[in-house]
């Protein structure tokens, strides 16, 4: 036989080889990416999207006819706002409670920051001409969504100001986890 047929085909089987270790490889680390609008994560029933995370030194939101404001409980904190999608892409019916034990951000040497409840910490707000960054709805408290339904709203966290963001993690129903890849301004 030829022996620049032996070497093609022993070029042929490196390739494959290499492109089926390459998608085993993928396929294994699929559980974390990066925020990118456009991507999703999927577990066995829930599909998230992270769209923006946004740093702020207040949030303002309106309820009913009130304006109130949310600002982090010690002068060393900034908020952070994580504005999550979820979707029901399984189940008959999900039914949640999301609270401080839902989702988590993590950051650098393993630290990790659990969401508030912005309809506690809060203060009314008078000043209808002049309000900070208006943040609205919340994913907080009680939901439920029927297959293939989904919602979209934000979560509040508190972090030491200018401390690093890895991960956001989301622990309801499935767990759900995207690298959080922040711009330097």
């Amino acid at each position: 036989m030829n022996i620049n047929f032996h070497i093609q085909t022993s070029r042929i089987y490196l390739m494959l080889t290499c492109l089926i270790i390459m998608l085993l490889s993928g396929g294994n680390l699929s559980c974390v990416s990066d925020v990118d609008p456009g991507q999703w994560v999927s577990g066995r029933i829930m599909r998230m999207n992270v769209k923006k995370v946004e740093r702020a030194p207040v949030i303002s939101y309106q309820d009913q006819d009130s304006l109130y404001l949310v600002s982090p409980s010690d002068s060393q904190l900034e908020l952070v706002l994580v504005n999550v999608t979820l979707v029901n892409h399984r189940s008959a019916n999900v039914s949640m409670f999301v609270d401080g034990t839902s989702a988590e951000l993590s950051g650098a040497g393993g630290k990790s920051y659990i969401p508030i409840d912005p309809f506690t910490q809060r203060v009314p707000y008078n000043n209808l001409s002049d309000p900070p960054l208006n943040v609205s709805p919340f994913i907080w408290g009680v939901s439920e969504f029927p297959k293939d339904f989904k919602i979209n709203g934000w979560l509040v966290f508190e972090i030491p100001k200018g401390a690093p963001l890895r991960g956001f993690r989301w622990e309801q129903v499935d767990v759900l986890s995207v690298s959080v890849l922040e711009k330097n301004n």
